[in-house]
């Protein structure tokens, strides 16, 4: 029968706390905890505790010399404890440890933060006491197996072992070990404090497959993170050993029922990576053994030689790393894991109410080790800069557009005005009518895509070039399309019929899956008046110009619009546009089953040769898309139970807003010479953005000259 020493050898963990070192009494009734409690800090365990994340609910069980039961630091958080040498259990208020060890390493772990004497690293983990040595400070692998038994059926989900024997121990030490594993336990083990290239046993099973990673091995450091002279390397369990604070800690000791001590060795080291075990299972419940042995692995700092060495193993515990996320946060949906920086919808104007009625939610994610952690991304942001711009300096591009006929007019080309910051830059707009034929086809890109389904072809005399863009499908925007292709047929008496296609190219990695299918008639009575009906089915990413970074979240939607204008003069031509959408968007991404309903319209008023020879002036007044009905439901898993079953977080907020915005726009061309011209615009926008109360006025002026 092998037998395990804590004082008589140097194979044992904690050997140097009484061969070389004498134990201090200390009175530290007016101390500072945390001074005496240095081993935390050197480990960087402060934050974790400071923030609340302290040990609670977790139990380590500790098989060493007992624990002083009546120690005020462990008041209320010692289980029933069990003595392997004679298999009794023992309640808690008759623990005892005739030796101190045992109490001392228990205080490292898990001592209270009471303002008096040191606190341990998890200062309100539970402690599950088991005496596997004897008297004469001997423990054999028979009580070493038959405590690992005892704790395999208890809650604890760390056994501390601050102790060492110099070869392997016996089948029925191993079968208990494994009893362990399998039940899910994460055993720490102490180097020990041989001064050797290796660990000894029970540490070296480390490196073992059959423990499934399941051990961590602790070498002890000096205060300046040096491997002390006592404390065994890494060497062939490198990849399983991490070290730890292990010279003179001070800690709970046996000599009164509230005495304190400090004590040296890798037996002190061991119950640090202990406590900071508890604390990831703490904060974590769904952790297992194996994935909270690799975060403290990952995280620690590196020491020695780079990477994982002979000597250091991983590295110097560090707490505060291990609190943060290890590589980079997802957001587990219904649909799949996205990056949380992609998860951020930016809403647009139209779903403005959903803005202010989500305002302080963040977003959470979960690490490599799956892990959630709350971000500071709040779920949703407005986006309205870029909207108002673009929208002044839209009518400003229209106003400078330019048709040019070809062929006698059955061919004409097109040029958009200077592009709006942001938006599609320059544009084609061609229209072939067939000889002879009531068939006509067309093509357009850039900034002129869809225009030909507006006020551009209403068949009024004299509207030439000023018409481009006036009027347009406000809904086309959200496609934010690039192309276009159109046919034509002119029918019986004064009706038209259109059918047209908008689809955008996906250069930049941007999506390529938005688009819109349009169905238009229209009719002109006499040359005065021109109405329209149109149809349209479109897919866009996102829902109402809410941009949704997720590439598969796209919404469809069906929209009626009704377009009007009539021409007063040769010159001046006013008209109207009504458009009425409903948008829905299902079980994809982070947002889903999302419907709603939209409207917008437009009152305009446009003119040419006024102050000047070709000179042009336009008036608006509009009420931008908005949702009149409808809601947004958000929902992610931002947590998992200790039983594996996930933590849903679910919002939903309506997106109607609480007012409507008005625009009140007018934008002047002013030719200056045959290729260059002024453009000057102005808006004035009550309840800006669909925000209560939000007045904005703005105005632009630009130069457009052709060399």
């Amino acid at each position: 029968m092998k037998k395990l020493f804590l004082a008589l050898t140097l194979s044992v963990a904690s050997c140097p706390v009484f061969a070389s070192q004498s134990l201090t009494w200390l009175n530290l009734a007016r101390q500072a905890e945390r001074n005496n409690s240095a081993f935390v800090t050197q480990v960087k365990g402060i934050a974790a505790v400071d923030s609340g994340v302290r040990g609670k609910g977790v139990t380590v069980a500790v098989l060493d010399t007992g624990v002083q039961g009546l120690h005020p630091e462990f008041f209320g958080r010692l289980l029933t404890g069990f003595d392997a040498t004679t298999k009794i259990t023992i309640a808690a208020p008759f623990l005892a440890d005739r030796d101190g060890h045992g109490t001392h390493v228990a205080g490292v772990i898990g001592a209270a933060r009471d303002g008096r004497g040191m606190h341990g690293i998890a200062p309100e983990v539970s402690l599950l006491p088991v005496r596997v040595f004897d008297d004469d400070g001997i423990a054999t692998s028979s009580s070493l197996g038959n405590g690992l038994r005892y704790v395999n059926d208890s809650p604890a989900f760390v056994v501390n072992l601050s102790l060492g024997a110099p070869r392997p121990l016996d089948a029925y030490f191993e079968s208990a070990l494994l009893g362990n594993i399998q039940a899910g336990k994460l055993v720490v083990v102490a180097a020990g404090n041989g001064g050797g290239r290796n660990p000894t046993w029970p540490a070296r099973y480390a490196k073992e497959a059959p423990v499934n990673g399941q051990i961590i091995v602790v070498g002890a450091v000096d205060e300046n993170n040096q491997l002390t002279s006592f404390s065994n390397s890494a060497g062939d369990t490198a990849n399983r050993y991490i070290v730890a604070p292990g010279v003179g800690l001070m800690s709970t000791y046996n000599a009164s029922a509230s005495g304190y001590g400090h004590m040296s060795g890798t037996s002190m080291a061991a119950p640090v990576v202990s406590g900071a075990a508890a604390l990831l299972k703490s904060r974590w419940p769904a952790l297992n053994a194996r994935q909270t042995a690799e975060i403290l692995f990952s995280t620690a700092t590196d020491l020695g030689e780079p990477g994982v060495d002979p000597m250091y193993g991983w590295g110097l515990l560090n707490v505060e790393k291990a609190m943060r996320p290890v590589g980079g946060l997802g957001l587990l949906t219904h649909a799949g894991t996205i990056p949380v920086s992609q998860a951020q919808a930016q809403l647009s104007p139209a779903a403005a109410g959903a803005a202010k009625r989500l305002q302080g939610i963040s977003l959470s994610g979960f690490d490599h080790f799956g892990r959630d952690f709350k971000t500071d991304i709040p779920l949703v942001r407005m986006r309205s800069g870029e909207l108002e711009t673009n929208t002044l300096q839209k009518a400003v591009a229209v106003l400078g557009s330019q048709r040019i006929p070809v062929t006698n007019g059955r061919l004409f080309l097109a040029r958009s005005g200077p592009a709006a910051s942001g938006s599609r830059a320059g544009g084609t707009y061609l229209v072939q009518h067939f000889s002879g034929s009531p068939i006509e086809i067309t093509f357009a890109t850039g900034a002129l895509t869809g225009v030909w389904h507006g006020l551009a072809d209403s068949a009024l005399p004299g509207m030439g070039s000023a018409a481009f863009g006036l009027s347009d499908n406000p809904y086309f925007g959200f496609v934010n399309a690039t192309r276009h292709a159109g046919i034509g047929v002119q029918l019986a008496g004064a009706w038209k019929t259109k059918v047209g296609f908008l689809t955008r190219d996906n250069r930049g990695g941007e999506s390529g899956g938005s688009g819109a299918s349009i169905a238009e008639i229209s009719r002109t009575f006499g040359s005065d008046l021109w109405i329209s009906i149109q149809g349209s089915l479109f897919t866009e990413q996102g829902i109402l110009g809410t941009r949704l970074k997720q590439g598969s979240q796209y919404s469809r939607g069906r929209v009626m619009t009704f377009r009007a204008a009539h021409k007063w003069s040769n010159t001046i031509t006013s008209f109207v546009s009504y458009s009425g959408a409903r948008n829905s968007m299902r079980q994809t991404g982070i947002f889903y089953d999302v419907n709603s309903y939209s409207d917008a319209w437009t009152l305009g008023l446009i003119g040419e040769h006024h102050w000047r020879k070709n000179d042009r002036l336009l008036l608006e007044l509009s009420r931008p898309v908005a949702v009149t009905a409808g809601a947004l439901t958000a929902q992610w898993v931002n947590g998992f139970n200790e039983d594996g079953s996930e933590r849903i977080e679910r919002h939903m907020a309506s997106m109607v807003s609480e007012k409507r915005e008005i625009k009140l726009s007018a934008a002047y061309l002013y030719p200056l010479a045959v290729n260059a011209y002024l453009s000057f615009g102005f808006h004035w926008r009550d309840n800006a953005d669909n925000v209560n109360d939000a007045s904005k006025i703005g105005g632009a002026m630009s130069w457009h000259g052709q060399f």
